[in-house]
């Protein structure tokens, strides 16, 4: 079943001081804090009665707190990991509500791939897998699923490890229970989510499924689909297709034959990324099953991490193309990146299909304008059409 609507118990009030802030997301903004001299991260959600607009539509704040409350009632289920922030303390004041979590200044991997467009390196992304199977291990072990697994969510710490972070979204059901609700980010989802009906989802499968989705991108720099949809994403259509064959080809060897590449990596690795990315739920790889197995019992040491250059203060948005025909994104954050028309403008400029604007004088009318625009995208062919979609191009699944 999903989790529970009583509110969770505050903790006894505490003075506190919140500095600078460190990030905003769809719950509340995290500031610095302190009490009695120790710093904390402090998630800040308003309890006032009031819309606000968040991922395309405007929803009432009241259900922003319940995800707050949601959260608290998820990490103290799960208690201290390693590999999870921690829950220090809940406190609930008369316009707003306050989480205190453990400090985590290290960025977060969506930084982490967006400064190395070409990935962080086999040995590092597999030592980066295996904390994320740990945490999501635990959290299944606790009976919690976290549905919202992406590498905004996942902190760096100083010593380079990983810390599952954002539990709005978290559920609470067994390993053999179903799942109605849509959560999630689309890039992320795995295919039951995106097309769930009646039947329900399996959550711990779902949450490998976003852990696969993270390790592709930390090897490649790049994000395999932008939709686990066959009817959204040419990409997802032929892995899905390659995989329901007899003997069907893996996720890695099918996504590099789109650009008639062989798969670099090892392949213990590769195996990894394959198991992880399986279509089907029932024969995709549990977290406690990775651990277990070879994939992840030799991880290389941490230091590869710390050589790396110092991350952005920004997040970018990993491309879905090589880097020859990259295009910008936006950040992760799902803010404003223009109108599908300018988007794919963008990206048919990176694509040398763009000719250049004229001079002023010689410009038509508007409508001239769309009309030549809309005759040089229709000349592009469909697969390229769909290599340069953007993720905001789709439905949300939610």
């Amino acid at each position: 079943m999903a989790a529970s609507s009583r509110g969770a118990a505050p903790d006894p009030p505490v003075d506190f001081v919140l500095g600078e802030a460190l990030g905003e997301g769809a719950f509340g903004t995290v500031y610095r804090s302190c009490i009695e001299g120790e710093e904390f991260a402090a998630k800040v959600a308003t309890r006032a009665d009031k819309w606000i607009w968040i991922g395309g539509r405007s929803v009432p704040s009241s259900s922003i707190y319940e995800a707050i409350q949601n959260e608290v009632r998820a990490l103290r289920r799960i208690g201290n990991h390693e590999r999870i922030v921690t829950l220090q303390r809940f406190v609930e004041e008369k316009e707003r509500g306050v989480i205190f979590l453990s400090l985590v200044s290290g960025g977060d991997l969506a930084s982490l791939v967006g400064a190395h467009p070409s990935g962080v390196g086999e040995d590092l992304s597999l030592a980066l897998a295996a904390d994320i199977c740990s945490a999501l291990a635990h959290c299944h072990s606790k009976g919690v699923v976290h549905r919202d697994v992406k590498l905004a969510n996942l902190l760096v710490a100083a010593d380079g490890t990983l810390r599952l972070c954002d539990f709005g979204h978290a559920a609470f059901c067994g390993p053999r229970e179903y799942l109605h609700e849509r959560y999630g980010t689309d890039r992320y989802c795995a295919p039951e989510i995106i097309s769930c009906e009646s039947e329900g989802y399996r959550g711990p499968p779902a949450d490998l499924w976003s852990a696969g989705i993270c390790v592709y991108a930390l090897l490649t720099g790049k994000m395999p689909f932008a939709i686990a949809n066959e009817m959204a994403d040419w990409r997802f259509a032929r892995v899905m297709a390659a995989q329901a064959e007899c003997g069907g080809l893996g996720t890695c060897a099918t996504i590099a034959g789109f650009f008639n590449l062989r798969c670099p990596w090892s392949s213990a690795t590769t195996t990894l990324v394959d198991e992880l990315l399986r279509v089907c739920p029932e024969s995709r790889l549990s977290a406690a099953s990775a651990l277990s197995s070879a994939l992840l019992g030799n991880v290389p040491p941490r230091a590869a991490l710390a050589s790396l250059p110092a991350l952005p203060t920004r997040a970018a948005r990993a491309a879905l193309l090589p880097a020859s025909l990259s295009v910008a994104f936006a950040a992760d954050s799902r803010s404003d990146s223009g109108s599908p028309l300018t988007r794919r403008r963008t990206a048919l400029m990176a694509l040398g299909e763009e000719q250049r604007e004229q001079p002023p004088s010689k410009r038509g009318t508007h409508s001239e304008a769309q009309e030549e625009r809309t005759v040089r995208w229709r000349a592009v062919s469909t697969e390229t059409k769909a290599q340069v979609q953007c993720p905001e191009d789709y439905p949300s699944s939610r």
